[in-house]
């Protein structure tokens, strides 16, 4: 800590400027100044263990949300893939599913073309005009 910087009590109070430097020993002792409504600006002496530094409590506010929103994004990442497999697999079914489809319709269909082409042979067989038979 140092002259100058913005200092609450651990245990909660208003905000603090660091006056100065009132003892170093045993451990650094500092001069504390508020200003308080109707009363005007306050003094007190407070060792360096008391305090925390206002930044601090909000860089250590802002880590502790920063590990949270790792954690949120980790689980979103963790459920998407989930997603993106589960959608894979049902993709690739439906893929297997047409491809026997189109199999299945392929035989149908060959089947169909050999009725209609026996089918024609039978009616062209019909009304071709029959070779005459070989006389002796």
């Amino acid at each position: 800590m140092k002259i100058g910087d913005i200092v609450t009590l651990k245990t909660g109070g208003p905000q603090m400027g660091i006056e100065s430097l009132y003892s170093a020993e045993p451990v650094n002792r500092w001069i504390c100044v508020w200003f308080k409504e109707g009363i005007g600006h306050q003094r007190l002496v407070h060792t360096e263990d008391e305090l925390t530094l206002v930044g601090a409590e909000i860089k250590a506010a802002v880590e502790t949300k920063l590990e949270e929103a790792k954690a949120v994004v980790e689980i979103a990442e963790t459920k998407a893939a989930a997603e993106v497999a589960k959608v894979e697999v049902q993709a690739k079914a439906v893929e297997v599913k047409v491809e026997a489809e189109v199999a299945k319709a392929e035989v149908q269909a060959e089947a169909v073309k050999t009725e209609v082409e026996t089918k024609v042979e039978t009616e062209v067989a019909k009304v071709e005009p029959k070779a005459p038979k070989a006389q002796k």
